[in-house]
C-alpha cells in the first residue's frame, strides 16, 4: 500500500510540472535565442524516454535569423508536444554548442494560434529574416 501511494505521488508531481501560463509574446522573445516559424518534418526519439529530437524546416524567424531546416531538442516532464505536418510558432534557447531547445511553459503555439504572437513579433521584433 505505502508503495502503491509513493507511486501515486510521483506520477501527480510529474503530471503537474508543467502547469504554467504561457507567456505573453514579448516576454518570451525576451527569454529565448531566437524565435522561429517551422512546420514539422520529422521526430525522432530523443536520449531520455520523454526526450523527442524535431527536425523543422523554418519559414520566418525573429531575433537571431534561422533558416532552412534545423534541429530542435525537447525533453524532461515540460517537453513540448509536436505533430509532424504541423507549424508552430517556437520561443527557443540556444546553447553553447549551438543546439536549439525549446519546451512547454516558453511561450510557444500553433501556427493557427498564433496570429497575435507574429502581429508582435513583426512590429516589435528587433532582427527578422525570411
Amino acid at each position: 500500500m505505502l508503495r502503491c501511494a509513493a507511486l501515486f505521488l510521483f506520477l501527480a508531481s510529474s503530471a503537474f510540472a508543467c502547469r504554467c501560463v504561457e507567456p505573453p509574446a514579448s516576454t518570451a522573445y525576451a527569454h529565448a535565442s531566437t524565435v522561429v516559424m517551422v512546420k514539422v518534418l520529422s521526430t525522432l526519439r530523443g536520449n531520455t524516454p520523454t526526450g523527442v529530437v524535431v527536425q523543422a524546416q523554418v519559414s520566418e524567424s525573429w531575433k537571431i535569423p534561422a533558416s532552412g531546416t534545423i534541429s530542435i531538442a525537447t525533453d524532461t516532464d515540460c517537453a513540448y508536444p509536436f505533430l509532424v505536418g504541423e507549424e508552430y510558432l517556437l520561443f527557443l534557447v540556444k546553447d553553447q554548442a549551438g543546439n536549439y531547445s525549446t519546451g512547454r511553459c516558453m511561450g510557444n503555439l500553433v501556427k493557427a494560434s498564433s496570429a497575435k504572437s507574429v502581429a508582435w513579433l513583426r512590429t516589435k521584433a528587433a532582427t527578422k529574416g525570411k
